[in-house]
This record gives C-alpha cells, structure tokens and sequence, in this order.
C-alpha cells in the first residue's frame, strides 16, 4: 500500500504547496483524500461484489484465471469502451515519470544557514496565490493516480477471507496516513526553500554530493521500472493495430519492438518540450488521466454493478463525487490552458 501511495507526486506537492498557498492547498488536498477514500470503497465493493459472483457460479480453477482488476470491473460495467478508457488512462501514467528525469536544472543557494532560512520563510509563507493555486488540483489528484491502479491487484493479492474483509478498513488508515505525511513534508519542504521550490524537489537540493546522488538514483529508478511502465501502452497499441488490420493481424516480436520504439521516442520528444512547464503537465495530466480513475470511474463502476443493493444514499454520493470530479476537470483544464 505504501509503494502504490508514495511515487513521483511527492516530489511535485511541495511546489505545488507553494504556488497554491497552504489555505488553499490544504483543503483542497483534505478533500481530495476523502473523495479518493469514497472512490477506493466504491472499487472494493464491487470487487466483493463481482467476486461473490464467480464464487458461486465458477469453479475454483476457473476463479483463479479470473483477475478482477480495475479494468475488467470497468467492462463489466461499461464493456469494451469502459476497458479502453481505464487502460488509456494506466498506460499515460508514464508519461510524467519521463518528464521527472529531464527536468534536472542546478539552483543557487545563499550561504544562511538551513535555520535561518525555515524561521524567516515561516512568516513569508501565503495563504493563497491567485496566479497558481488551479495547479494544485490536478497535483493533488495526480499523488492518488498509482495508488487507485494498485488498489484492486492488493486486495487479490490478500489470500486468507479473514484478512480480505479486514483490507477495506486497513487501506483508509493507511491513505490517510501517509497524505498527513505528504501535507507535513510539502509544507516543511516549502519552509526550508522558500517560494522558488523548483517543480521536481530534488533540483532545489543545494549542489552537492548528496543532491547528486538522490537525483542520479531517483533517474535510475524511473529508467529501470520503465519498461514496466510502458507496457500497458504498448499491449493497448498493439491491440489496436491488430483491430486495424482485422484478419491480416500477425502477431511479431519485430512489430512490437517498432510499436515500442515508437512510443518511448513520443514521450522522449514531449518530455523535453514540456521540462519548462512541468508543473502545467503534472496538472493537466492530474486533471486529464488522475481524475477519472480515481474520482469518476469508481463510483460510477459502483453504481452499475450494485445497482441492486445499493442504497440510495450510496448512488447520491456515488453520483456526487463523480459529479465534482467532472468539475474538478473543468475548473483545472480550463485555468491551466487559459
């Protein structure tokens, strides 16, 4: 649960804090967590439901070859088209993980001490940026994106039915937990280098050693879990192509090399043509992509496949909070364009 919550987000949420000014950011972040936990119980319910199904009505090996992953709920709720759109939205996760790597730049650092800079920055910190403060939505968002694609393979992977109906009550601690680390982190962060936090944490480092160590390793971890990354947009293009081609399809390790190839070069070239406005890609791609699978989808997935025991306090709220995602996109796509 910690790997699937703690990624690139973290080091976004102090600029992000910045830009925003903590009586923004807080609330905004406060309120995204709760429509997140919302979302995240409306997937595990439907897991439960789903998965009560095939227990009654498939045998025990034809359960296991069974995933009930997020995409697959989507098509039982939505069909192909609501599988595509999830998968659509996991494969472009990978897009500003490849972004993180080429925004490396060198500050400079005045020679105060790290004490003196946190009590002085401590009163210069604002309350609200009217110039920045729609960044943090998508941010905000964007820190719960890998955390929602990661919830459903978790919850399978708990094999013991004690320990399975004990998850739910476990992961809403656990979530929140570690956002009231990311809100204490980002604000300290904030504190110790002051307005000019640059967009990735790390490159506000002060030059050194060290700095260069966390960076250089931080690189590593995204060029060696890429390949990982980029697969579901490969298996989502390959798909498509073969659709294209219809009864002509040829399934060839060259063909997926080339289709490969292809989509690392794109996010390479948009990479280094967004590095100077990483923190609009992390907000659009928060609004675009984190949004939907972690605000919309869930409880309208909910809504489909419990339709027939939910109660109606449940649909209103599942409908609320898909409703506010919706606006949520709106309000940030909008002020992040314009």
């Amino acid at each position: 649960m910690q790997k699937g919550m703690i990624g690139p987000a973290i080091l976004y949420l102090p600029h992000a804090f910045a830009h925003a000014g903590y009586a923004v950011a807080i609330p905004l972040l406060v309120l995204s967590t709760m429509m997140f936990l919302w979302s995240s119980q409306c997937l595990l319910e439907s897991w439960r439901i789903e998965n009560d199904k095939l227990s009654r009505h498939s045998s025990a090996s034809k359960r296991k070859q069974i995933h009930l992953s997020y995409p697959e709920l989507a098509y039982r709720a939505f069909g192909p088209r609501g599988e595509r759109m999830v998968q659509i939205g996991f494969a472009f996760d990978a897009l500003v993980n490849y972004d993180e790597v080429t925004n490396n730049n060198d500050v400079d650092r005045s020679d105060d001490s790290f004490v003196e800079k946190v009590s002085q920055r401590l009163g210069e910190m604002t309350p609200f940026n009217p110039s920045g403060w729609f960044l943090f939505i998508g941010t905000s968002v964007f820190m719960f994106e890998g955390s929602i694609t990661l919830l459903l393979p978790q919850q399978e992977a708990v094999r013991s039915p004690s320990d399975r109906k004990k998850f739910p009550i476990l992961y809403p601690k656990v979530i929140t937990s570690i956002v009231c680390f990311y809100c204490f982190y980002s604000i300290f962060c904030w504190m110790a280098f002051g307005d000019d936090v640059r967009t990735v944490m790390t490159t506000s480092l002060p030059p050194g050693t060290m700095a260069t160590t966390i960076q250089l390793a931080y690189s590593f971890a995204v060029i060696f879990t890429f390949p990982l990354q980029n697969y579901p947009s490969l298996e989502i293009v390959r798909r498509s192509v073969d659709r294209f081609q219809g009864e002509k399809a040829v399934q060839s390790q060259q063909q997926d090399s080339i289709i490969s190839a292809m989509i690392v070069v794109l996010l390479s070239i948009i990479a280094v043509t967004t590095m100077n406005v990483l923190d609009k890609v992390v907000g659009i791609m928060g609004s675009v992509l984190g949004i939907p699978l972690a605000f919309i989808f869930p409880p309208l997935i909910h809504n489909k496949l419990a339709a027939g025991s939910m109660k109606g306090f449940q649909k209103i709220g599942n409908l609320i909070c898909a409703g506010l995602g919706i606006l949520a996109v709106i309000i940030s796509m909008t002020a992040t364009i314009t």
